[in-house]
């Protein structure tokens, strides 16, 4: 039997995504805001968010802080160890597809508009 490692995320970018290269492949990170309700108090999570390849070019273009995501894909731990010798980890979402729920970064253009169910998927991922 195979594990599934799987994660659908609703939110909203809590900044501009940060675009990179990683060697020849191209890297976007953003932080994604996301709430939910418990026991009538308000909690929200902020969860980063990788993107490789055509996605992360995607993405750099038609997002920006504030646009609502859905995003499709897995969690990846990182580790590292600090020049103190301290062990440090973090847990981010590579994603696999992004739904734009929002508008577009430049809404002020004659062709922007509701993105819509845009569903962009990352096949070129080179972890995936």
């Amino acid at each position: 039997m195979n594990d599934l490692n799987m994660v659908v995320l609703v939110g909203r970018l809590t900044k501009d995504p940060e675009h990179k290269m990683a060697g020849t492949t191209s890297l976007c990170k953003f932080t994604v805001a996301s709430n939910y309700k418990y026991k009538e108090k308000e909690h929200v999570d902020f969860i980063e968010v990788v993107t490789w390849a055509g996605l992360a070019d995607t993405c750099q273009k038609f997002l920006a802080k504030g646009s609502q995501v859905i995003i499709e894909g897995r969690l990846t731990q990182e580790t590292w160890e600090t020049k103190e010798k301290e062990k440090r980890s973090k847990i981010t979402v590579t994603a696999n597809h992004v739904q734009f729920v929002g508008v577009r970064k430049d809404s002020a253009s004659k062709d922007a508009g509701n993105v819509g169910a845009t569903s962009i998927p990352d096949e070129t991922n080179p972890f995936g």
